[in-house]
């Protein structure tokens, strides 16, 4: 016998991974853009600010802001509650 509530978690499962691969895809795409445009950068962390500004300059301009938004919090390695917070808080200001 199937749990009828399990539907609704597999599928915000599969949205979850779905989104995880489009993030992971969009930090390699920035990566590449900074690796590519910029050879001067001399280290990771030259490379890291460089992507850091992307992402800002993408959220800022509204192109996938909420992508650009966890990329941004993961690169700034806050934990899952502050994440949370700052997105919830985000989110009551949209309203």
């Amino acid at each position: 016998m199937t749990n009828p509530g399990n539907a609704p978690n597999k599928e915000l499962v599969h949205r979850l991974e779905k989104t995880e691969k489009q993030l992971d895809k969009l930090r390699q795409t920035f990566r590449d853009e900074v690796y590519n445009k910029s050879p001067h950068l001399g280290s990771d962390s030259e490379a890291q600010v460089e992507l850091l500004k992307s992402a800002v300059f993408y959220y800022l301009t509204d192109c996938q802001p909420d992508v650009n938004l966890r990329t941004m919090l993961s690169m700034l390695n806050y934990s899952e509650v502050q994440k949370k917070n700052i997105i919830r808080h985000l989110d009551k200001k949209k309203k």
